[in-house]
């Protein structure tokens, strides 16, 4: 079993001016790694974690997956490499391929990329 949670309040950073560094969209990265997860197990064979719980408790977004063992692909002889991109080559196909009739992604959360957030000298 694998489980990756987002931050608490109490947890985030404080700068040494006093400055708190607040993680963008905490809970909207951990529900969107669960709906796609799950998108991509039921729409594909693609190989990935099963999703047991997608979950919030005391201010932190949690997600428990399935955990995968693997092999560091630097370990692996010149011949399971190959094998291992062209595997990976295929997903790449397979994933181009998906299509989701919900906006924002399999769970309908938009979750902008970090620079879209940016407020420039221009919003001022």
């Amino acid at each position: 079993m694998y489980a990756k949670r987002c931050l608490r309040p109490s947890e985030y950073w404080v700068r040494p001016n006093g400055e708190t560094i607040i993680p963008r969209s905490p809970r909207e990265r951990i529900e969107n790694e669960a709906a796609s997860l799950l998108f991509i197990g039921g729409k594909t064979d693609i190989p990935v974690p099963k999703v047991y719980e997608a979950f919030e408790d005391s201010g932190a977004s949690w997600l428990i997956t399935e955990y995968i063992e693997g092999v560091d692909l630097a370990t692996l002889p010149e011949e399971q490499k190959l094998a291992v991109i062209a595997e990976l080559e295929s997903h790449l196909v397979k994933l181009r391929g998906l299509k989701s009739s919900t906006i924002g992604g399999p769970s309908e959360i938009i979750a902008p990329a970090y620079r879209v957030t940016l407020i420039t000298n221009k919003d001022r």
